[in-house]
């Protein structure tokens, strides 16, 4: 705003016919200065908001307002969450061995049954053998004392001593029937490896993490639901998910809600799972989930920072016959920078949005303008915020 400047009024008998010339001339300039010092090099700029006048030596402030109007009104929560996978899976070994081969790297599609590593189980197999030796020299010997006591040279004592001693090789036997397949560890699912932590020549212990795998396809988004709204939702429910990351929004179904609060942020953890065919949503991006918890067909949304906060109550200032009139009003719902009044205003009121934080009871105002609201504003407030494609 230019700094004002102090405006030069020669008297009138100054600008009278002087009695020569070189007085006309003086008094020329003094015009001319006087006029230069209104200025900044220009004409000059009224402010943007006119200053306070006078009406008969009373004050008047300039205020702009809207005219309080009804709209539709849907009271909405959102929550912030982020998204991950909604299946993942770690791979371990079956058996002890040093690794031998890994089929897989970080970053890499895996179908489900394909072989990602494979251990050294040469001492399980010198074990084996080992066991299959001795199993074949008892089952000689029970092969001979059959035959001796159908001659009625042998006793039953040792042949049930024997089939005893063969009873516990096969079942010393029995975890190395399967060591070829478990020396060979396959993907237990379609997916992407996101996590190497091992490599060939260490050793591999079962149940020690060597890969991880994570598929895409469906997400989860985990949000948590305060305990005053947790009863507007249901499982099974379908809520919009915005990905701010990606600028797109999706459907999301609840596929659980705890019975337990977080006490950490008196939150209940809330799952939605989203599909995600074309894996544009990636673990860890932030998501935004909403759901209505009721709606209305004709509400008086205003401003929110149209209302003054006073000690004891909020207070809405009117502009009603050229005088300022406040009124105590009640709030309820909010939607951004929209509050909706339950009481103290009515649809066709003249709420002042400028200039009203100053102004006393019964003060005479000049509204110089005045906008109906705010069912446009909501509207367009509405599309900007939450309809993403």
């Amino acid at each position: 705003m230019p700094t004002p400047s102090l405006y030069f009024a020669p008297p009138l008998r100054w600008l009278r016919a002087p009695k020569n010339a070189s007085m006309r001339l003086g008094v020329c300039v003094l015009v001319l200065l006087a006029a230069c010092a209104t200025s900044d090099g220009g004409a000059p700029s009224a402010p943007e908001t006119p200053a306070a006048s006078t009406h008969a030596g009373e004050r008047v402030t300039p205020v702009r307002g809207v005219v309080v109007e009804e709209t539709p009104f849907r009271d909405t929560v959102e929550l912030v969450g982020f998204a991950q996978a909604a299946r993942s899976a770690v791979v371990t070994t079956e058996i002890p061995g040093r690794i031998l081969r890994l089929h897989a790297e970080e970053g890499e599609r895996v179908s489900r049954g394909q072989v990602l590593a494979e251990v050294d189980v040469s001492s399980q197999l010198q074990q084996r053998t080992q066991i299959e030796a001795q199993l074949a020299v008892v089952q000689r010997e029970i092969d001979r004392v059959e035959r001796l006591i159908e001659r009625g040279l042998g006793t039953e004592m040792n042949l049930d001593q024997l089939l005893g001693q063969r009873a516990v090789l096969q079942e010393g036997l029995r975890p190395f029937q399967s060591l070829q397949r478990q020396a060979r560890t396959t993907a237990p699912m379609d997916g992407i490896v996101v996590e190497r932590t091992a490599e060939p020549g260490e050793l591999a212990l079962p149940g020690a993490p060597l890969l991880r795998i994570v598929d895409h396809s469906e997400m989860i988004v985990r949000v948590g639901v305060p305990e005053g709204d947790i009863r507007y939702l249901q499982v099974g429910d379908t809520l919009r998910v915005l990905i701010d990351a990606i600028g797109h929004a999706v459907d999301g179904r609840v596929h659980r809600i705890a019975v337990e609060i977080d006490e950490r942020n008196r939150a209940y953890p809330v799952e939605l799972l989203v599909a995600n065919a074309d894996e544009r949503i990636r673990a860890g991006m932030r998501a935004r989930v909403r759901f209505e918890r009721s709606r209305r067909e004709a509400a008086l949304v205003v401003p929110r920072d149209a209302l003054v906060q006073r000690v004891d109550a909020l207070e809405a200032v009117l502009a009603v016959g050229g005088r300022a009139q406040q009124r105590i009003v009640r709030t309820g719902a909010s939607l951004g920078p929209y509050v909706v009044v339950e009481d103290g205003i009515s649809a066709g009121d003249v709420l002042i949005t400028r200039g009203q934080r100053g102004l006393v009871d019964g003060e005479r105002v000049d509204l110089q303008e005045t906008t109906p609201c705010c069912a446009e504003a909501l509207a367009s407030f509405l599309e900007t915020r939450f309809s993403l494609r």
